[in-house]
């Protein structure tokens, strides 16, 4: 690839329409080509959460896990029908609470996009238009007076949540979507679908009702830095005003109204050149701008997908931080994922069910990356991998511009012969893209391949680059690391942390990648080349380290006598100088015995480079002389960079591994225990620091290290790592029963739960230090899973399963109406995944400890016979499968920690 003659990327600020300040000056605005702050280079990061999906009480726990998953930005529809299901009465009480949900976006530091509607789609009726619009004198989304007045009187009352949480206000809200997929699509009314398939109007009044949208919403106070709207399909768009936004998706159930047989494999994870004018289009970005006019920005990649009634499937993980590979290298600064949280459709007052039918009544999990009860996915710790290198390499990602090589844009999906990659560069440095996932096709891993880059001043031969099936990677080269030169390395960086004279780079080695680095001989020294491997590189241990004393509660962790590394004495070997190289340290240093083929790092010169190699299956590091000082260059496994978190204390980065959930917030960790029946958790931290605060009745704690990690191993109280697996009762052919054991039963047994400790409900009952949460987890065959919760007919006080209860008579007497109308707490389309359920968000023990399970069968050749001369009907079938498999209960365990 000739990066000689790469065009160059003008940069320059949009309108006023896309800028904003708060009220300490602060400016956020839009290039043409990414979002500043102050000036510099922003990489938003969005992921889509919906709090009227999300239990209040889940609210921050999952706040705080989208920040720790990379997230910087929560975008979020606000559904019309979930506010004012009967016409005049608005509620924005418990789950609906969009205010409440803001404010703990904006104390946990996470900026927030309100997609404000009037129409949202999002899987929810009538695409959250609600069912008393259908029989008004006028067309929704239209012009008509009628309508816009409707529009105005919502804006308005979201105007009155909004108030002073707005950028402009020192608040979270950045951004506002007006409509979505105007003049694209649409969803069906519900109240009709089935007999005449009737739709919502997908509009017809172009950009000129877009505009008078945004105009209404700032009328009546929604005044943010920027307004988007749908870039893809042809959507209207006022781009005078604002900003289209785009995405993709690779599992397509709608396709399955009147499409039969296989899903196709999609041109999602080719890479394409989508901020260039000389390329006005490529597969699903058909901009009606020129495209370097605008940032190449995204809202909706699918972050998984949910299973529509005609299309079951179950979501490979690695597809969603492939697609954001695919993005970014081609041309995103502004990463948006769809969903990034799941979450749980609330009951309604009038409608029981808020849903599009063609979806589970109430799951609305779309096999996101933190799921509907708070589960964390691979998908999650595959993408905050990649979302530390964008954070920590922003300023230098936003400036540079897409090149791909020759012929790319003629590779079919199908072709797995082909390495898939891109550059994203400037010229003189950049990131090599790899992509080897590709959806609805079985791919192949990708070995000994060579790309050469041919720059101003050098030629760069990458050679045996090889990656695992379904692996993606992005790759350094002419890399500045403290004046040290990287002419390019096959490991992934993730984070740079500066302490005292020492710079600490962590990278990873991708699936299927030898990890190697090759540094200029002239930047990092020659004169006195030194090599080795690292002692006490490999996997952790426990049990042995000095001044590591067991972690109880109140007491520090006795970490503060760590030191740094466990290298041997260095003892160094000189090699001949390279001419023109005087007066330069070693490279690194260690014994000469410890130099092992394939054992550790190995260095050696290959005339003025330096190459080194290091293990991929084990953690290393070797050290460097840079203009500021050491820099250490860490190597990860990939499976370690899964277990990779930066956290922030007084001023520094820290570096964690841990084995399980970590959430963090200003010196305070929590950790939850691990959900695959382990019952150890392991915690370490670059460099060493003192913890307090664990309670011996959840965990003990052993001293562990890894590399120059130290941290410690936790071994949890058997209560919460143990699952019960529960008997089962068959009450009729596809009814089943089953029993919540009594240990989860007491009324305070579950910590941070309204609903377990108001004193109106539990009188006298004081909670106590107990399960985060506990979770079902159901497999079975079928069609469609049903629980159902039984209930008393007594009220539950202030409880109601999907939280959004009303104060007062209302209140008492929808939560009893729910409670005893059935009880549907969660629904399933059967794809042959487990089935997972929050015990704590669906039940409690005022319905009693007895939950039933109903399985639609799925039936073989069914048909209704109505040849009855009686206006008879009755359903035939060859077979039908309803089988329950079994039923676990699963703990969940939280302990807390401080750094001190």
């Amino acid at each position: 690839m000739d990066l000689r003659k790469i065009r160059k990327q003008k940069v320059e600020k949009l309108s006023d329409k896309f800028c904003g300040r708060d009220n300490r000056g602060n400016e956020m605005a839009f290039t043409s080509y990414y979002l500043t702050i102050n000036g510099k280079p922003f990489f938003g990061i969005q992921g889509e959460c919906h709090y009227s999906r999300v239990h209040e009480g889940q609210w921050e726990d999952t706040v705080m896990k989208m920040k720790m998953g990379g997230i910087n930005t929560v975008s979020t529809y606000c559904f019309w029908n979930h506010h004012e299901e009967e016409e005049g009465r608005f509620r924005f009480d418990g789950n609906r609470n969009v205010r409440k949900f803001i404010e703990i976006c904006h104390k946990h530091g996470m900026y927030v996009i309100v997609r404000i509607g009037p129409y949202a789609h999002g899987e929810v009726r009538n695409g959250g238009i609600p069912d008393w619009m259908y029989g008004k004198p006028f067309e929704v989304r239209s012009l008509d007076e009628g309508w816009l007045s409707y529009t105005r009187r919502l804006f308005r009352q979201y105007a009155g949540q909004f108030r002073g949480l707005y950028y402009k206000d020192g608040g979270s809200i950045i951004g506002v979507q007006i409509e979505n997929e105007y003049m694209h699509s649409s969803s069906p009314w519900e109240m009709t679908t089935g007999i005449t398939n009737e739709w919502v109007p997908g509009g017809s009044d172009g950009a000129p009702y877009m505009r008078a949208v945004k105009r209404i919403a700032e009328e009546e106070g929604i005044i943010t830095p920027f307004y988007t709207c749908t870039g893809w399909g042809g959507a209207a768009a006022a781009l005078d005003e604002m900003l289209p936004l785009w995405g993709g998706y690779a599992f397509w159930p709608w396709i399955f109204y009147d499409y039969r047989g296989e899903h196709p494999a999609t041109p999602e994870y080719l890479y394409r050149d989508n901020h260039n004018n000389a390329v006005p289009k490529t597969y699903n970005f058909e901009p009606a701008y020129e495209p370097e006019s605008f940032p190449y920005a995204c809202c909706e990649m699918g972050g998984g997908m949910t299973c529509y009634y005609n299309y079951r499937f179950k979501l490979p993980y690695e597809s969603v931080d492939a697609m954001a590979n695919i993005k970014i290298g081609s041309g995103c600064n502004f990463l948006g994922y769809y969903m990034y949280r799941g979450g749980s459709n609330p009951k309604g007052e009038r409608t029981p069910y808020l849903n599009e039918c063609q979806c589970p009544k109430i799951s609305y999990d779309y096999q996101a990356a933190i799921g509907e009860y708070g589960q964390l996915r691979p998908s999650y710790f595959r993408l905050k991998a990649l979302h530390y290198l964008v954070k920590n390499f922003e300023g230098l990602l936003c400036d540079m511009i897409t090149v791909l090589p020759e012929g790319s844009q003629e590779i079919e999906p199908q072709n797995q012969e082909i390495l898939r990659y891109a550059l994203r560069t400037d010229g003189k440095s950049g990131f090599l893209f790899l992509n080897n996932y590709q959806d609805h096709c079985a791919c192949k891993e990708k070995k000994g391949a060579k790309i050469t880059l041919e720059l101003e001043e050098r030629e760069i031969n990458i050679e045996g680059i090889s990656i695992a099936a379904g692996e993606e990677a992005v790759l350094p080269f002419m890399m500045d690391v403290e004046g040290c030169t990287l002419i390019y390395a096959k490991a992934q960086p993730l984070s740079f942390q500066r302490h005292g004279n020492r710079t600490v780079c962590f990278f990873f080695a991708p699936e299927g990648m030898e990890p190697e680095y090759v540094w200029d001989g002239a930047s990092v020294g020659m004169e006195e080349l030194s090599y080795g491997v690292l002692a006490g590189a490999g996997e952790s241990s426990h049990g042995a380290s000095a001044g590591m004393e067991g972690l109880s509660h109140g007491a520090p962790a006795g970490m503060e006598g760590l030191s740094h590394g466990a290298s041997a004495e260095p003892e160094a070997l000189s090699h001949e100088a390279s001419s023109g190289v005087e007066n330069v340290p070693p490279v690194f240093s260690a014994r000469q015995e410890e130099i092992q083929p394939g054992a550790g790092c190995y260095a050696k010169r290959e005339g003025n480079m330096l190459k080194v190699t290091v293990p991929g299956d084990e953690i290393s590091s070797y050290v460097l002389q840079g203009r500021a000082g050491e820099v250490e260059i860490v190597t990860l496994t990939r499976q370690q960079s899964l277990r990779f978190y930066e956290l922030e204390w007084e001023g520094e980065k820290l570096a964690a591994l841990c084995s399980c959930p970590l959430l963090y917030d200003n010196g305070r960790i929590w950790l939850e225990s691990p959900a695959d029946g382990s019952d150890t958790s392991e915690l370490l931290l670059y460099p060493p620091r003192q913890l307090e605060g664990a309670e011996q009745e959840k965990v003990s704690a052993l001293p562990a290290e890894m590399g120059i990690f130290r941290g410690f191993q936790f071994i949890w109280e058997e209560k919460f790592v143990k699952k019960d697996i529960l008997e089962t009762r068959k009450r009729g052919p596809s009814r089943y029963t089953f029993r919540i054991p009594e240990a989860y039963a007491d009324p305070g047994v579950y910590e941070g739960s309204k609903a377990y400790t108001d004193p109106k409900v539990y009188a006298g009952v004081e909670a106590h230090a107990g399960y985060k949460d506990a979770r079902l987890r159901i497999m079975y065959e079928g069609d469609v899973g049903h629980l159902f919760a039984s209930a008393s007919n007594e009220p539950s006080g202030c409880l109601q399963t999907f939280g959004d209860c009303l104060e007062g008579q209302q209140s008492r007497r929808s939560t009893a109406g729910l409670l005893t109308d059935g009880g549907l707490v969660s629904d399933n389309f059967c794809n042959g995944a487990v089935w997972e359920i929050g015990l704590k968000e669906v039940w409690n023990p005022s319905m009693g400890d007895e939950m039933t399970i109903y399985i639609t069968p799925r039936k073989e050749d069914a048909t209704v016979d109505v040849s009855s001369t009686m206006a008879g009907r009755t359903e035939q079938m060859k077979g039908a499968v309803a089988d329950l498999i079994s039923v676990e209960i699963w703990p969940v365990g939280s302990v807390e920690l401080e750094l001190v």
